[in-house]
This record gives C-alpha cells, sequence and structure tokens, in this order.
C-alpha cells in the first residue's frame, strides 16, 4: 500500500511538472496564447488529508499561473466543507481548509459540491462554508470544457 502511494505521489509530481512545463512553453508560443482551464474532482476527505491537502495546493498554484480552476467537492470531500468543521488542517501546512477554500475563491476559483454527496451527510447550503455552491446541470458542466485538464484526487 505504501509502494501504491509513492508511486501515485510520484505521478501527479512528474504531471505537475509536465503541465507547468507546457504551460510555459504554451505562454512562450505568443502573448494571446490562453492556458488550459484546471478542473479538480476533489473525493479524499479527513481519511485522507494529504491528497485533499495536495489538490488545494495544485488549485492554488494553477490560479497563480493564470489558470480558470474548478474545484469539485464531492463524496469524502464534503467532510472539509462543513462549517463545524473550520479548525481542520491541511496536511503539514498551517492552514485549515476553511481559509484555503476561501483563499482560492478569492483569486477566482469556482468551488462546487456534489449536492447529493451533501444530502448523504446531511448537509444544506447553510451547512457549508460560504463562496461554496451546489452543483446543477448548469454550473457543472460549464466549468469543464474541451481543453480542460482534469484532476482527481
Amino acid at each position: 500500500m505504501f509502494f501504491l502511494k509513492k508511486a501515485v505521489v510520484c505521478s501527479l509530481v512528474v504531471l505537475i511538472i509536465s503541465l507547468s512545463s507546457a504551460g510555459a512553453a504554451h505562454a512562450q508560443d505568443g502573448a494571446d496564447a490562453e492556458l488550459r482551464p484546471v478542473f479538480i474532482n476533489l473525493t479524499a476527505g479527513e481519511d485522507d488529508l494529504q491528497a485533499a491537502s495536495m489538490a488545494l495546493m495544485l488549485a492554488s498554484n494553477s490560479l497563480k499561473s493564470g489558470r480558470e480552476v474548478t474545484v469539485f467537492v464531492n463524496v469524502h470531500a464534503t467532510q472539509l466543507i462543513k462549517l463545524e468543521r473550520g479548525d481542520l488542517a491541511l496536511y503539514r501546512r498551517d492552514i485549515t481548509f476553511h481559509a484555503k477554500f476561501a483563499e482560492l475563491i478569492e483569486a477566482g476559483a469556482v468551488i462546487l459540491a456534489c449536492p447529493y454527496c451533501m444530502a448523504r451527510n446531511d448537509l444544506e447550503a447553510e451547512d457549508i462554508i460560504a463562496g461554496v455552491v451546489p452543483a446543477d446541470g448548469e454550473n457543472f458542466f460549464t466549468s469543464i470544457d474541451d481543453g480542460a485538464a482534469v484532476f482527481s484526487y
């Protein structure tokens, strides 16, 4: 199991470096060149804080590079947006998930939450942090375009 997790982490690092290199090369093609948007499917919750933290750090770095970012919070990750879990900190970081989500939203990220996963966890819109929007057919599918880079954590 440890080897598998290590292999996944190494693969993600290579992918992130490749994406960054591709973005830099793409940006050199011309000032008008657009960067691919990033869509992050976040399913990891309290049982895997490292993966959830990596997802939000990728979102942050993608925003800093000028990309549009959407984070889809679903399955176990809905635990991270509960108002009552405001003290839950990112893995080996001195910031809470709530603060990081707020930071991402302020920087322009769209944070969508799976309404079915919210219902499964007895969450209503008023039970989650400000700025996180329950997904629907319109906002979910418009956040994915043909050129989006999709990551799952």
